[in-house]
């Protein structure tokens, strides 16, 4: 029987970061802040309207899956006016969400972003113990 070498050290993690440390928060909240911030009366939901305003948040809560329409091969992250190129292409097709509250939305999309709650703990224990940890998306 082959001899088994000694496990090595581990010295190197790579996380993804959307839906593994992070997701992209409430659209609800998202969209009414982005609402507000446009000085617009009232609030989104009555806004927008009972059915526009369930679809923008249908719609905001899988944008990414549907960037994929208009981005298929996700290079969206790999420049940021193509990012914004996409988002842009993308909420052109949201129901309820013209071109000003679309800007709105991505002017604060990166406060959207919630960690999970045992990131910290998990990413606190590998520095401890001296483990690398890198970041992708």
């Amino acid at each position: 029987m082959p001899s088994v070498p000694p496990a090595r050290p581990i010295r190197g993690v790579v996380f993804d970061f959307h839906h593994t440390l992070a997701h992209a928060g409430d659209p609800a909240v998202w969209l009414q802040q982005a609402w507000a911030g446009l000085g617009r009366d009232g609030d989104a939901a009555t806004g927008l309207g009972p059915a526009d305003h369930e679809g923008a948040m249908a719609f905001l809560d899988r944008l990414w899956e549907h960037a994929r329409d208009v981005d298929p091969d996700s290079e969206r992250d790999l420049d940021p006016r193509r990012h914004r190129e996409v988002f842009d292409r993308t909420m052109a097709q949201a129901p309820g969400i013209d071109l000003e509250l679309a800007d709105a939305l991505y002017s604060i999309m990166h406060r959207q972003w919630d960690v999970y709650d045992d990131v910290l703990p998990v990413l606190t224990a590998l520095r401890d113990k001296g483990v690398r940890v890198a970041m992708l998306s």
